[in-house]
């Protein structure tokens, strides 16, 4: 990993907790990575309150940040960040994968780096041609990856459910789910209860007719990020 000062900005909720906590975790086995500090928010922040944000991230000058939030509260302080210039890559969850988000933050998304999980309603596979088949007749609309995601759920759940009726037993069978063949993915759940998903990684590129641009990250990407970083000219 070449970035070295690294900042996580999360939303104070167990969302937030838990994303930040990862970075943390990761990056004690980092000897070069950096953490000075990690900034929290409230779910109520206003925008004055991301624009203060903004300014300790610009003050702490690291080379990139993590936002861990919401679509709703990061498109606010992706807008504050934008607005004091932050000179700083920008990594966001899976949050900045929706498409209302990333219209309604504009010109301050371009150049954002974001996860978003491997769902493809195109996909020829017969269980995901079901799943797309019957949310059209149910919703008249193609399902977008949460809506996978809710599926595989409530699918697992389901399993679980099915086999037992004691919390500590369903619990146990939950834990033992390993590459489940999903709508979204293969699926498993590490020794923390967390969903073990690899993710595709984008970037926004820039707004061409009054859309974002965004494709997958690329080689030439990585190669002109770590130029920056280490200052090579």
């Amino acid at each position: 990993m070449f970035i070295r000062k690294f900042i996580p900005i999360a939303i104070k909720n167990e969302y937030g907790y838990g994303i930040s906590n990862e970075v943390i975790r990761i990056a004690r086995g980092t000897q070069a990575m950096n953490i000075p500090e990690v900034i929290r928010y409230s779910p109520d922040s206003t925008y004055e309150d991301f624009l203060a944000i903004a300014e300790k991230v610009n003050a702490l000058d690291p080379e990139a940040i993590l936002i861990a939030g919401y679509p709703e509260d990061s498109a606010q302080l992706l807008k504050a960040l934008h607005e004091v210039k932050a000179k700083t890559y920008i990594f966001i969850t899976s949050s900045g994968s929706r498409e209302d988000f990333l219209k309604s933050t504009g010109e301050a998304a371009v150049g954002v780096i974001y996860a978003k999980a491997p769902f493809n309603p195109k996909a020829t596979d017969e269980k995901t041609r079901k799943f797309v088949g019957d949310y059209v007749d149910i919703c008249g609309k193609t399902p977008g990856v949460y809506a996978a995601h809710g599926y595989d759920a409530v699918t697992i759940a389901g399993k679980a459910f099915s086999k037992s009726s004691r919390p500590d037993d369903i619990l146990r069978r939950l834990q033992q789910v390993k590459q489940f063949k999903g709508v979204s993915g293969d699926i498993t759940f590490d020794r923390y209860g967390d969903v073990v998903q690899y993710p595709k990684i984008f970037r926004v590129r820039a707004i061409e007719d009054g859309e974002l641009k965004c494709t997958l990250l690329t080689d030439e990407d990585k190669a002109q990020i770590k130029d920056s970083v280490l200052k090579v000219k």
